[in-house]
């Protein structure tokens, strides 16, 4: 598969979740249902999904399969009172697409606003992404897809 069709993929895949409320759609088990049924055909059987914090603290968590992501989604928003992605740029890398993004939201206690820059890696076989990791820290997540030293 050519790269580009890949970024189209990434943009289909991150187009298939509510950015712009996360929050209160992973809360709803039907909506998490329907974002399942819609990203099914994308996903590789055996995504791997990992969250990568700063260089510090190495790779986090691993969730595995389309129940894995829908997992990770949960996981990560619970304490969050909402919390919304902004993609701002998706960028070709072969096999790799990185999508650079804005986190916005505020947390479940105290409310306390977060407004950072992110990044997310995903990696292609066949027309289905097999990997994705999310980067909080953009060069990393550069370094990751192979765009920079």
């Amino acid at each position: 598969m050519v790269s580009a069709e890949n970024v189209q993929l990434a943009t289909r895949i991150m187009d298939g979740l509510p950015l712009d409320d996360l929050g209160e759609a992973f809360g709803d088990p039907e909506r998490i249902a329907a974002m399942g049924a819609s990203l099914e055909p994308l996903v590789d059987p055996d995504l791997e999904v990992v969250a990568v914090g700063p260089e510090y603290t190495g790779e986090g968590t691993m969730h595995r399969g389309l129940t894995g992501y829908l997992e990770f989604w949960v996981d990560w928003l619970e304490p969050w009172e909402s919390f919304r992605i902004e993609a701002e740029e998706y960028l070709d890398a072969g096999d790799k697409v990185v999508m650079l993004a804005r986190q916005v939201g505020s947390t479940e206690t105290g409310g306390v606003p977060v407004d950072s820059l992110g990044a997310a890696v995903m990696t292609f076989e066949d027309g289905r992404v097999t990997r994705i990791e999310f980067h909080l820290d953009r060069d990393r997540a550069m370094k990751a897809a192979g765009l920079a030293e």
